[in-house]
């Protein structure tokens, strides 16, 4: 900048200011877009991993409900035959232990909205929270 007249040399360095100001916030702006992509990419595969696991959550919270309807239904067809105190204990026991782990079935799956939107307006059977025998033993 030898040969520029003092006027346009300061002209000139006040552009490079700009220019240089300008330059630094664009590269600012980029890093805050590539940081807030960087975060968005991460979330999305964190809901991906979430959605993977609800729906294998769901299909294994089918599978045990496959497992404790029969039981109920045997369980409420040998009440009527079962006529000793000691069977109808166990009858009792087994009964309240099946309605667990269905209520169970019926927690996993309504951490689902899709299951929890299906199973709306259903009714849930009553929950028995004392664990083992009926007798409190």
């Amino acid at each position: 900048m030898d040969n520029i007249p003092p006027s346009d040399e300061t002209r000139l360095r006040a552009v490079i200011a700009d220019l240089s100001a300008r330059l630094e916030q664009a590269e600012a702006a980029l890093r805050a877009a590539a940081a807030a992509q960087l975060k968005s990419d991460s979330l999305a595969r964190r809901n991906e991993r979430l959605e993977s696991l609800a729906g294998r959550a769901g299909s294994i919270a089918h599978n045990f409900n496959n497992v404790f309807a029969p039981i109920l239904l045997a369980v409420a067809l040998l009440k009527e035959k079962v006529t000793d105190e000691k069977g109808a204990r166990m009858l009792t026991v087994l009964e309240l232990n099946a309605e667990r782990g269905a209520a169970l079935v019926r927690d996993v799956l309504a951490l689902d909205p899709e299951e929890a939107a299906g199973q709306a307006g259903k009714p849930a059977p009553p929950r028995h929270d004392a664990p083992g025998r009926p007798d409190g033993k």
